[in-house]
């Protein structure tokens, strides 16, 4: 990869360091949590065997070699050896074509260009390929197997088109499309009383309409390959922060639409899965600092003069906006995200969940999730 010339490239758009994404970064915070997660129950399941296998032989007073520790033990082990071996079969990527959606944003981008270079045939969703310059330079960037795609989520003809044509245009001898990665989302940020009618509408129309509308349109091409649909969400479904209400409401609405969706194609061989990226990761992804300029003097303009005067002043406002910059201008290694997006693509038995976080992210969504409300609020509020 010629990253020089995409920082430069990058640079002139908006942002330095691509966009605020990195995946050259050397150091990574995110923990495997895939592999703790894929293992728990297991090994879990090994110490209740134990317990159970040595109460048995007591009853019946029969002598065994090992204590109950070491019965757990030896269980511990073969059982983590074949998970692992389970956790990390991976299927072929010949002859097996992916859409991504959303490559505006440099996390999706550079998954496109990962997913080429494992072999896959991509067909790369943007909102406007012609004259789209990330557009050229992933083609540029990528082999002859990436495709552009117009897509937009709001747009239903878009949606059809994109879906005819790539249906034509799969690889020879697939018999559907082997993923479908939804990154595409469009952020409502600000107290909800700030938020005018108009931006909550697309920001609804978007991210949740669209998300569903664009699974219903896809389905029948991936459920005739027997693939997988994968979500872009967060951890801030269940981290609960001021100015981050509409996000948070859209990424539960996701994560429940996979459960209940995971339900209904498990018959046909159709995995979903959910990837919930880390808090900066998925800024990166989906906040972009000219939109949020343009959002916040949008939601000034048309709040009412008794709400000014009643909860905001103007510096109190400033202020508030001023705490998502750090979402659009520091720089993120995207790379725990990317082969999370990967594993779950290309892994025989994905997880349903998978979440590249940091162990502080980790912990904070722990303690919202399983913690009473008021120790979550003395703790981070």
């Amino acid at each position: 990869m010629q990253v020089p010339r995409l920082e430069r490239r990058r640079a002139s758009l908006r942002h330095e360091s691509l966009r605020r994404g990195s995946i050259v970064q050397p150091i990574s915070k995110e923990v495997p949590w895939d592999i703790f997660d894929r293992l728990f129950l297991p090994v879990l399941y090994c110490h209740a065997i134990a317990i159970i296998f040595s109460a048995v032989l007591q009853v019946f007073e029969i002598q065994f070699a090992f204590s109950t520790f070491g019965i757990f033990i030896l269980l511990s082990i073969a059982t983590v050896t074949l998970t692992l071996f389970y956790h990390n079969l991976k299927v072929s990527a010949s002859g097996k074509a992916v859409l991504v959606t959303g490559c505006e944003n440099p996390l999706a981008w550079y998954l496109c260009k990962k997913l080429d270079e494992i072999g896959f045939s991509v067909f790369a969703g943007f909102k406007n390929v012609a004259d789209n310059s990330d557009a050229e330079l992933l083609t540029e960037e990528c082999s002859a197997r990436v495709r552009l795609v117009q897509i937009d989520a709001s747009s239903d003809t878009q949606m059809q088109e994109a879906a005819k044509f790539i249906e034509n245009n799969l690889p020879d001898g697939a018999t559907g499309l082997w993923a479908l990665l939804h990154c595409d989302h469009w952020n409502a940020i600000g107290e909800l009383e700030w938020i005018p009618p108009a931006v909550l509408k697309k920001s609804l129309e978007t991210n949740v309409a669209g998300t569903v509308r664009i699974t219903q349109i896809f389905l029948p091409i991936i459920r005739r390959g027997k693939g997988r649909v994968v979500y872009l969400s967060s951890a801030m479904s269940k981290i609960y922060n001021p100015v981050r209400g509409i996000q948070t409401a859209i990424n539960n609405a996701i994560e429940s639409l996979a459960l209940c969706l995971r339900s209904e194609m498990r018959r046909h061989g159709v995995h979903v899965i959910v990837v919930a990226a880390g808090e900066f990761a998925s800024g990166t992804a989906w906040l972009d600092n000219e939109d949020l300029c343009e959002q916040a003097k949008l939601m000034w303009k048309n709040m009412n003069d008794s709400l000014r005067f009643e909860i905001v002043d103007e510096k109190y406002f400033e202020f508030t906006i001023r705490q998502l910059e750090r979402y659009t201008k520091v720089t993120v290694d995207l790379t725990p995200a990317i082969h999370t997006l990967i594993d779950a693509v290309q892994k025989a038995f994905p997880l349903p969940r998978y979440t590249p976080i940091t162990f502080e992210e980790k912990l904070k969504t722990l303690i919202a999730d399983y913690m009473p409300y008021a120790v979550y609020d003395v703790i981070y509020n």
